[in-house]
């Protein structure tokens, strides 16, 4: 296990720690696909892989992650909170345009 650096702690929160996966690097995803059933809300973290051999709209789950209901609200209202503070840092995040056929 290793901690997470200083620079990324949230120094209202309690400490963490990550295993060494986690704290390789993580993994790059640019979409998220989210279901649910009556016990838990799944995120599924997607990134596209091109091949020629696959349907375009393929992508690689690179992380599931499970949170039971009672935690779920408090992990987008972090989610939400933290693009705020962002987009105050860094201005209005804005998607790339959606390509017309």
């Amino acid at each position: 296990m290793s901690r997470l650096p200083r620079m990324f702690r949230d120094p209202t929160e309690q400490e963490f720690e990550f295993d060494a996966f986690a704290s390789s690097g993580g993994v790059y995803a640019n979409d998220v696909y989210m279901w649910h059933s009556a016990h838990e809300f799944t995120f599924d973290f997607l990134s596209p892989r091109a091949s020629p051999d696959r349907d375009p709209g393929w992508a690689l789950i690179v992380a599931r992650v499970r949170f039971p209901p009672s935690a779920v609200m408090h992990a987008l209202r972090r989610m939400s909170s933290s693009v705020d503070r962002y987009e105050v840092e860094h201005g209005l995040i804005s998607r790339p345009p959606t390509e017309v056929s």
